[in-house]
């Protein structure tokens, strides 16, 4: 009988989770396709069937859902490029360009979100993304003080990791050596 009463009572909360993840799917869809500026409450209720009431509850407005699509791809990758600090040279870059393909694989529509995000909107994700760009940083110094980087400057390497890397494994989506062809492409791009 307790088993019963405890099966009952998760249901409301495995119907709430259930609704968040259409919410962010389709947000998420809606956001890439067209453009977070362009998409309203409204379009999101249109694509997911729920009530004005049930979006307002579970996210309170569309920067919420914004955020939550794009700012755990930044905690994530931070936490993991701070795993990483114990490497160095050549295997510390091919291990943080192996941590941005699983981001990928787990957050693209988050970070293609973040790549097209307009000035106006980085408010929302400034904090979880400058701690990732930091990490990110941190990396690039310690393989600039290797001599390994083809432009010399850890600060620029980070920038073209973040403006290239998100457009460059767009254009290995569903490649089978997506991975592999993503590391060597930006490995090319970076090391001397």
């Amino acid at each position: 009988m307790a088993k019963s009463n405890e099966n009952k009572a998760n249901q409301p909360q495995a119907r709430v989770t259930k609704t968040r993840q259409k919410v962010l799917h389709a947000s998420g869809q809606l956001f890439v396709e067209q453009g977070f500026e362009h998409v309203s409450v409204e379009h999101i209720l249109e694509a997911t069937g729920i009530a004005r009431s049930t979006f307002y509850r579970l996210f309170g407005n569309k920067e919420a859902v914004l955020a939550e699509l794009t700012c755990p791809a930044f905690i994530e990758g931070a936490e993991k490029f701070k795993a990483l600090q114990s490497l160095d040279g050549v295997e510390l870059m091919r291990e943080l360009l192996d941590v941005y393909v699983t981001l990928w694989e787990q957050y693209a529509s988050g970070m293609v979100l973040a790549v097209r995000l307009g000035r106006q909107y980085q408010h929302i994700i400034s904090q979880d993304h400058d701690q990732f760009a930091a990490a990110l940083k941190t990396l690039m110094t310690k393989i600039q003080r290797k001599g390994l980087l083809r432009n010399g400057d850890a600060l620029l390497s980070t920038i073209i990791i973040a403006r290239t890397g998100v457009p460059l494994l767009q254009i290995y989506q569903g490649q089978k050596l997506q991975r592999e062809l993503f590391i060597s492409a930006m490995e090319g791009m970076l090391l001397s």
